[in-house]
């Protein structure tokens, strides 16, 4: 970070804690957690709030972990894998599946990206919404087809007390302080975040608004993440012996590789500004009705560097034949340098409740917008997106044992993208135009569109819960319906007005689909089947859930359902994916509650898997495999104990267990995903006027494998595992502590440690930051008045 931004960061930060000292008054002790009712909890008692298969965080605890975006709290969720995706954005699997099978909902709004979603979840702020709901496995039909595997919901709430809350944290970088063999340099490596959130209840109206900045001015990697390291790291994913050379051939023809291998500190040019602002207001009408509005606003600029290691003939499922590169110095390793000049992201929403007797009606209609521009080969290509949609659900209360829950999803989505160049680098469709002659690159215009996607989707869905004794049942189905109606751009024609001039007509691409049953381009119906048995009333619970549920392909997958053969194109008709959730679990709450044992066992099969492999044109293909499943088991330990008037220690500490295979194929195929992970979360407070508290977290992770050539394939015919072996990657052991004590005027001052033990991520070619050290300060009023 420059002066200059360091010296407009800390202004920014300052104009958002400065309005902390207006509230300021003395306060006494409080530890709060907020369960999915948004209840407030007991202060040394663990209640039930969701199945053992859920996990519910909240903003007022990922403050306290120093965490202010989505990416990093789900770090510490059970089932999660957060990466680092090619082009910078953070990118998550759950239970091994990418994001595309999985929900995302910000009060009631779906924000997956339709078009491979792309969203980006370091973009989405955590601290001013009360709950972060995170369902894996099989969730409820009321959500349709969005949730295949999961889902994750951001919750606003709705406040019951005046509260502010603001901070300021400053991060710096510096894997080697400890050991005092860093530079001054290191210092400057650093980042800033200030936030601020102010809430009230006045009367029948609330209102929420909160406010973040951060300005990340890049990370330097471990310091075990030596150039030896490196090499040997080069060397067990390229096999270059293999190919008859040696790794230091390999060095000299790859400028890309040397650098990573010979430079320290290659991730400098890392770095990440953003602003984001929430509000919600609401009025309650009468005893049974709820108005009000939520918006959203999210802006980011980037850059990201990494780098991909990996050569492998790739096995052409759809025609059964190997795709072998060339150059294994120069295809095997490849420096991904992206440039994001700005990334917009907005939404608003009015939504409305009533309580009709037995009857209780919800309404929300919604508006989103996602525009963002990436600068890449010599090219600026640019996204439009907008989303609008609206949802109305009912709970009838039939009987004291029975409720009956109905809801009407409806969203449409446009997706328009464009490239915008200079006029000595030809754009992008200049590479794939079909017919006429080529323009030169002075006479097109600088700016085109080469995509223009549309489609809407919609789902009825029926729910029912019949609580008997012991047994709560619930059964509901969902149909889901697909409309895809344009699809212009897979390969258009450059073609000449009559004063010569140049224009790119986008090509009209069929949309016929033979996959839907009733109407639509795709449909589909989703059952859900979930059986508590509460078998010692509020000790001992069995927990059994299924779901069959299906995903249709996203834009890009029909954008790129089209093969150019000769002068022709064709199309090559994708299935729907279609998940088979099962999970079975239990909860046991011993020593009055002071101890609660979670397990769950789950088992996730996916009939016509999408999966992708690039041709010999280099472009992506799309193709259904028969099968992929997914298995495993969670195991979760929650604890609290108190030493009167002294000390209150809480903690959680878990183990989780997963795995993926196509059947038939005696390897893995989830890549970069651990097949063990260990997690603790444990918080020691004094019982005092002023707390001191002592925080450590972190997440050991091992088993996770990517794949190298074990012998080179011939170019037709052979089973591909004969020709792979897959290779273990890095164990990492990240280890935080953070230390806060409170002050009088509701201050409390804060340092953290990140990665203790300066280890690095899975993936050694993006690698993550190192040891990195925050000092701050944060201050939280409750039961304040605005006069």
């Amino acid at each position: 970070m420059s002066h200059r931004s360091f010296l407009k960061s800390i202004s920014i930060a300052f104009l958002l804690i400065t309005a902390g000292f207006i509230f300021a008054e003395e306060k006494s002790i409080e530890i709060i957690e907020v369960p999915e009712d948004e209840s407030i909890l007991p202060e040394v008692e663990i209640v039930e709030t969701a199945p053992p298969a859920t996990t519910s965080l909240s903003g007022k605890e990922a403050v306290e972990h120093n965490e202010f975006t989505l990416d990093e709290s789900l770090q510490r969720a059970a089932g999660i894998y957060v990466e680092k995706a090619p082009k910078g954005h953070s990118r998550l699997k759950m239970r091994g599946y990418e994001m595309d099978m999985i929900g995302f909902f910000i009060d009631g709004i779906p924000i997956n990206d339709i078009y491979n979603t792309n969203i980006d979840i370091a973009q989405i702020p955590v601290f001013s919404y009360s709950n972060i709901n995170i369902q894996r496995g099989a969730a409820s039909a009321l959500y349709g087809c969005d949730a295949s595997v999961g889902l994750i919901e951001l919750k606003s709430g709705i406040p019951d007390t005046g509260r502010f809350q603001s901070g300021l944290s400053y991060d710096f970088s510096g894997s080697d302080l400890l050991n005092n063999s860093y530079d001054d340099s290191e210092l400057f490596n650093s980042g800033i975040t200030a936030y601020a959130l102010i809430e009230d209840m006045l009367d029948d109206f609330y209102y929420k608004a909160g406010a973040s900045y951060y300005d990340n001015g890049g990370y330097s990697p471990s310091a075990s993440l030596t150039t030896e390291t490196k090499k040997v790291w080069l060397e067990t994913i390229l096999s270059p012996e293999l190919y008859g050379d040696s790794l230091s051939s390999f060095l000299i023809s790859n400028a890309s590789m040397l650098d990573y291998a010979a430079y320290d500190n290659s991730w400098r040019n890392t770095f990440s500004t953003g602003l984001n602002l929430t509000g919600k207001a609401g009025l309650f009408i009468g005893d049974n009705a709820e108005a009000g509005i939520s918006a959203a606003f999210n802006y980011n600029r980037k850059n990201s560097v990494s780098y991909l290691c990996e050569y492998l003939s790739t096995w052409d499922f759809e025609n059964e034949a190997w795709i072998t590169g060339a150059d294994p110095a120069g295809d095997g390793f490849t420096e991904r340098d992206w440039e994001w000049p700005y990334m917009y992201d907005w939404y608003v929403t009015p939504y409305y409740e009533q309580q009709l007797d037995s009857l209780l009606i919800k309404t929300n209609i919604y508006l989103r917008i996602l525009t963002n521009s990436l600068i890449w080969s010599g090219s600026y290509s640019n996204w439009f997106e907008t989303t609008c949609g609206g949802r109305i659900s009912a709970e009838w209360d039939m009987a004291d044992w029975n409720t009956l829950s109905a809801a009407l999803i409806i969203r449409n989505d446009d997706h328009t993208e464009s490239e915008s160049f200079y006029t000595s680098l030809p754009p992008t469709p200049l590479q794939k135009y079909l017919g006429g002659l080529r323009p030169s690159d002075e006479e097109v215009p600088h700016t085109i569109i080469v995509k223009e996607l549309a489609g809407a989707q919609g789902a009825i869905a029926l729910e029912d819960k019949i609580s008997l004794s012991i047994v709560e049942i619930t059964a509901g189905c969902s149909y889901d319906v697909q409309f895809f109606y344009k699809n212009n751009g897979e390969t258009g024609y450059w073609r000449q007005n009559q004063d010569d001039s140049w224009y790119y007509e986008l090509k009209t691409n069929d949309i016929s689909s033979s996959d839907a049953l009733i109407f639509g381009s795709r449909d589909s119906f989703n059952p859900v089947l979930n059986i508590d048995l509460n078998i010692v009333p509020d000790i001992f619970t069995i927990n059994f859930g299924s779901s069959v549920k299906t995903r249709f392909p996203s834009f890009d997958n029909y954008y790129t359902d089209f093969v150019v053969m000769g002068d022709e194109l064709f199309r090559e008709e994708l299935k729907n994916q279609i998940s088979w959730n099962l999970n079975l679990g239990a909860e046991y709450i011993i020593l009055h509650e002071n101890l609660s044992l979670r397990c769950d066992i789950f088992y996730t099969s996916y009939t016509n898997k999408l999966e992708d492999y690039i041709n010999k044109e280099a472009e992506t293909v799309y193709f259904n495999i028969p099968q992929s499943d997914s298995y495993g088991l969670e195991a979760l330990c929650f604890f609290n104990a108190e030493v009167p008037e002294l000390l209150l220690i809480l903690g959680s500490l878990g183990y989780t267990f997963n795995v993926g295979s196509i059947p038939g194929q005696a390897e893995s195929v989830f890549t970069y995903n651990p097949a063990h992970e260990i997690l603790f979360d444990i918080k020691a407070e004094t019982i005092t006027e002023h707390p001191t508290k002592l925080m450590l977290w972190g997440k050991y992770s091992t088993g996770a494998v990517t794949y190298r050539m074990k012998s080179i394939p011939p170019s037709t015919g052979a089973y591909p595992g004969e020709y792979l072996e897959a290779v273990s990657l890095h164990s990492p052991f990240f280890l935080n502590c953070r230390i806060s004590q409170h002050l009088p005027a509701d201050f409390s001052l804060f340092f953290l440690v990140e990665n203790i033990l300066d280890d690095y991520g899975i993936d050694p070619f993006n690698p993550g930051a190192g040891r990195t050290f925050s000092v701050g300060v944060d201050f939280d009023v409750e039961d304040f008045q605005i006069q």
